[in-house]
């Protein structure tokens, strides 16, 4: 075992240590070491880690949680399966208490296997021998060039399964999910796994929600909601006590957005003077719709002040819950974009978590749907990291800027 230094280029055959009172990240091979951590209540290191892992090593991350108390890691498997890695989650755990981590991490959906330890090694070397045997057949997307050419079929048993079309998703992000489970169960070709899918309904259930998986935190990119904020205080300038403000967030997922955006409009306004605020959470996921009505969360993110933390949540066992007061402002209900009727009158839409996932066709489309469905001088809120090439780098304030993006 080796005590980890700000530097350190990791090797094979050890194992490093984690400073006290440290955050640990990784990049391009090489560990950082950053002190000193985040207050206790918002710290989350191995979180941090994997999300660090996920971006470096991709497909060829794995994230194991071992036993252990509390929730860290449960966010840090989402960003790891979200790019490609594997994930898997201890078994067999004979200490109550220390249940907790991998009980988490497989409470949310995002480990791929629960082992006993002594199954973990077996599992591990086969998936890295996949890796190995199919990273010839990739094309530049990362691909194998034969699920490629197969999508369409594996489009038309998910839309037979699920009643949602996928035929307008890039085909590259399509490519990449199909081709995660396939590394799971260490399937080559994609043939084989089309015979899976076929034989096993379940795993088409599975593959959906590979397909919605959604990284997503509390006031996620800080600048971007530096910017939001801004146009918050805009919107609400001219409104009374009897006036309305309508936000839409489609492809919600569990819910924090919506409540960061909750939260920001809350603190933008005076509660005597304030208008009504309704803020409408969607998502195709019905498990993720749940999930965000509960608002129940296991961590939150570092990047949370303590402020804002000890105002606008409160903490229920090893949980965290928005506040009734931000809580009421929000309701979610499972929504298809593209084909149940949208929300009318909308001051602002925040959209961050899907048009990177659509073909330019299908960008157009819910461009326009946006359009039609806008107030007067409503806003649409894009994100200029999560933006698609094309739209709006951050910010649009005009209905003939959302229907004219991309050409």
């Amino acid at each position: 075992m080796l005590r980890t230094n700000d530097g350190t280029v990791i090797a094979e055959n050890c194992v490093y240590i984690i400073p006290r009172n440290a955050t640990l990240t990784i990049k391009k091979a090489v560990l950082h070491v950053v002190t000193p951590a985040p207050e206790r209540a918002l710290r989350r290191p191995i979180d941090t880690f994997f999300a660090s892992l996920a971006v470096d090593q991709g497909e060829r991350a794995v994230a194991i949680v071992l036993s252990g108390v509390g929730s860290d890691g449960s966010l840090g498997v989402k960003s790891v399966k979200e790019h490609g890695g594997l994930t898997l989650a201890q078994a067999e755990v004979d200490d109550e208490a220390m249940r907790g981590m991998p009980s988490s991490a497989a409470a949310t959906g995002s480990v791929d296997f629960v082992l006993p330890i002594e199954a973990m090694p077996a599992k591990l070397m086969g998936y890295l021998r996949h890796l190995d045997v199919v990273s010839e057949r990739k094309n530049g997307d990362g691909v194998q060039s034969d699920a490629a050419e197969h999508l369409s079929e594996v489009v038309a048993l998910l839309r037979v399964r699920t009643g949602h079309d996928f035929g307008g998703y890039k085909s590259s992000t399509l490519g990449r999910r199909i081709q995660r489970r396939m590394q799971v169960f260490q399937i080559n070709d994609i043939i084989s796994y089309l015979d899976r899918l076929r034989a096993n309904p379940d795993e088409l259930d599975l593959l959906f929600q590979e397909i919605l998986v959604g990284v997503t935190e509390f006031f996620r990119d800080p600048n971007a909601f530096d910017a939001l904020a801004a146009v918050m205080r805009k919107l609400i300038a001219d409104k009374g006590a009897d006036s309305h403000v309508r936000i839409w967030v489609p492809g919600c997922s569990t819910g924090e957005e919506v409540y960061s955006i909750a939260i920001m409009m809350r603190e933008a306004t005076d509660a005597k003077t304030a208008p009504k605020v309704a803020i409408f959470g969607t998502d195709i996921d019905p498990k993720a719709v749940t999930s965000a009505r509960a608002g129940l969360y296991n961590k939150l993110p570092p990047g949370l002040s303590q402020a804002r933390f000890d105002r606008w949540f409160s903490k229920e066992g090893d949980e965290y819950r928005p506040t009734k007061e931000i809580r009421d402002l929000c309701v979610f209900s499972v929504h298809n974009l593209i084909k149940d009727p949208p929300f009318s009158k909308l001051d602002l839409i925040c959209c961050r978590n899907l048009l990177i996932y659509f073909d330019v066709g299908l960008q157009h489309r819910v461009a326009q749907i946006f359009t039609m469905r806008f107030g007067p001088g409503a806003t649409c809120f894009l994100g200029r990291r999560r933006a698609s090439r094309g739209m709006p780098s951050c910010l649009v304030s005009s209905t003939r800027s959302i229907a004219s993006y991309n050409g």
